[in-house]
This record gives C-alpha cells, structure tokens and sequence, in this order.
C-alpha cells in the first residue's frame, strides 16, 4: 500500500472506530467494533482468538498459534462516555476530532493498517496484536486475564496510548505511576440536628481526618511532579439536615512512585487513629529501564524519521502495559498526539499521526519481521462463553 494511500486508511479507519459506541458498558457495540475489526482482516492470513471473560471481549492477532511474540501491540477499544454528538467524528484543521480519537483509536486504526500493510505483502512476523475493551474500567477482564491467566507474553510490549509531546515529535514513555483507590470511613454518633452536643458528628471528624491524611503526601512543584499524590475524589455523609450523621466515607485516589509500595501507604492510613481503611482498586506501576535495547531502538529510529530529539518521559496516568510490566516485560507507551482524552473536543492530529505510523512501521520492519511468502488462511477461535 503506497505511502499516500496508507495516510489515507489511517484516517478513514480511525473514523470508522470512532463511530461504535465502545463505552464499557455498551456490550454490543463493543462486539459489532470487534466484529468489524475481525473482517478487516479477512483473507489476510491471521490467526484470530476471540475470548470472553466476565462479559468483557478481546481478540489476540498473530500470525502463529504462540502465545510468546517477539512485540505485543496491546490497544483498547473501549471509551468513555460522552455526549452522541461526540461519536460523529470529523476532520478538521488537520485533525480527526471524536470520542476515543486519541485515546486510543488512532492508535488500533495505526496497528490494524500495519497488520494487514505485512499480510498483503506476505511478510512473516513474530508479532502478536492484543485488542481489549476494559483498559477504561481497570483491564482485569482483558489485558491481566490475557497476560496472568493463559500466560501470554512477549519479549517487548507497547501501547498506542496519547503521547505528550507535539504533532511533529514524539516522546516514549517509560514508567506510569501506580494506583492506590481507597474508601475512608468515620463513624459517630446520632442524634437531633437541633442538639449537636448529644451526638458526635462523622463528617465533622472527617474533616479532621482529612487533613492529617493530606499531610502524609509531599506537594509537587512546577519542577517536580514525581512524587507520590492524592486526590480528594469524592466524600459522603449525612441523609437529611435535621440529624447529626453518625457516617462518612472519603473515597481517595493516590498515584505513587518507586519511592513508596501499597503495603507502606497502607501502614500509614493504619496509624491515623479513629477511621476504617477499605482498599477498592490497587495497580501496579509501569517501569521500564531506559537503556532496555528495545527502548533504544524506538528512540534511534524515532530521532532519524522525525530528525528531533525523542525524550524519555514518565506519566501520572496508568495503563494495561502494568500487568506486562509485572512480569518483566520490558513497556512502554508510544503514540500519536492529541488533546482533550475524556473531555470534550477530543481529537488526534494527523500530522503526529502519520508520523507516528512511519516510525512504527520502520521499527517493525527492521526488527520484528522475517520476509517469505505465505499461502494466506484465514483462522478463527471462540474463547469464553
């Protein structure tokens, strides 16, 4: 496919994935977007496994029946919601503007088009394509069952998560913060809001509570925000105005470093006197070393087609590639520019885009690939009920 005409698909895929309203909980638009993504690679030759785990769909592409690649190409299809009008995407100012435009179906349009770019041209590969739809909702259903439970694994992962750079460079990022969501609980006594003294009040405690909590977190400054944070996300207490609450629950988002592990953050919501800690979610970090080869190589080629420096970068966020990292899988995030992933005027520049393709498909074509021709068979395996 001539390099005009692959810019060309890039777009019109990227569109057309737009279109599914692949929110976590819409479960046949996410099996019609899988469907189509599974007869785009008609004809081509693929090994395609479905599989199904608590009503959570992926689909592993590879060109083998191996459960170990060389490169694992993880991408999610699943998006926040958002507004209808934000699943009729556009082209505008040389941008692809719509839900998921950045985060991450440029990123799937980007893998599928190379998948089936080195199909059509016959071209052997020891890669394997992971497409999930919980990577939103925590990923437990598809990446972690994948990599955890069937044991699938691979020398080198990478995700087409937004990259943070600009539209004509590109940066990798090498390590994501980890993930610690917990529910703080305080507990009073009850009585007539008219007389306050004859009860003790949990939201009023909790206040206090909050404050010794925010103390045990560091500040960030403009320089430094590689520090370990927490996020007063969300607080409850109290069911009518004339009573006392004798409850209150803090629910609490904190993104942590190397510098510190869940079992010490924990250690120290335990010394607070007075309060009930509940873990609700808990995500490892990605981490990567910087001097990996597979690393280096993606930096090198990414400096020569783009000819600026590619910067090594560490990320507050979290991704599926923890549950590849966790097994010393050497991950990293690289992708195409954009803004606004889970807002409003979401889009994906297509000049980042296109760069980004280019890179991607010199890494795999200098690394990745074996060249012979191969009778083409098209395969497909149900998983899961």
């Amino acid at each position: 496919m001539e390099e005009k005409n692959s810019k060309n698909e890039l777009i019109r895929l990227t569109l057309d994935l737009i279109k599914f309203k692949t929110t976590g909980n819409n479960s046949e638009e996410i099996k019609k977007c899988l469907q189509y993504i599974k007869e785009y690679f008609n004809n081509c030759g693929l090994i395609i496994k479905e599989f199904l785990n608590n009503g959570k769909r992926s689909l592993y592409i590879s060109c083998s029946d191996s459960k170990k690649s060389n490169l694992l190409l993880n991408g999610h299809i699943d998006v926040v919601p958002a507004e209808d009008e934000q699943y009729m995407p556009f082209v505008e100012n040389n941008h692809i503007y719509g839900r998921g435009a950045v985060d991450m179906k440029a990123g799937v349009a980007s893998y599928m088009l190379l998948f089936r770019e080195l199909a059509e041209q016959g071209v052997k590969h020891d890669m394997a394509l992971m497409i999930v739809s919980d990577e939103e909702t925590g990923g437990d259903d598809g990446t972690r069952h994948l990599i955890e439970d069937l044991g699938y694994s691979s020398d080198f992962a990478m995700a087409s998560e937004p990259g943070h750079s600009s539209p004509d460079r590109v940066n990798i990022t090498i390590a994501e913060k980890g993930l610690l969501w917990l529910k703080i609980k305080t507990r009073g006594v009850s009585c007539h809001g008219s007389r306050p003294w004859l009860g003790e009040n949990a939201i009023e405690k909790m206040m206090q509570k909050t404050m010794e909590i925010k103390k045990l977190f560091p500040e960030t400054t403009e320089s430094d925000r590689w520090k370990t944070t927490v996020n007063i996300a969300a607080i409850k207490g109290g069911d009518t105005a004339n009573k006392v609450p004798d409850l209150a629950e803090l629910t609490l988002d904190i993104r942590y470093t190397e510098e510190t592990s869940i079992p010490e953050i924990i250690d120290k919501f335990n010394r607070i006197r007075d309060i009930e800690v509940e873990v609700l979610h808990k995500a490892s970090m990605m981490v990567n070393h910087d001097d990996a080869d597979p690393v280096n190589r993606l930096q090198n080629i990414g400096k020569k087609i783009s000819g600026k420096e590619v910067e090594l970068t560490r990320d507050h966020g979290a991704s599926d590639l923890r549950f590849t990292s966790e097994k010393n899988i050497p991950s990293v995030i690289f992708g195409p520019y954009g803004r606004n992933h889970h807002g409003k005027g979401e889009y994906v520049s297509i000049k980042s885009l296109d760069l980004y393709y280019k890179i991607l498909k010199t890494l795999i074509t200098q690394y990745y690939t074996g060249l012979y021709r191969r009778k083409i068979v098209c395969h497909t395996t149900n998983y899961g009920k």
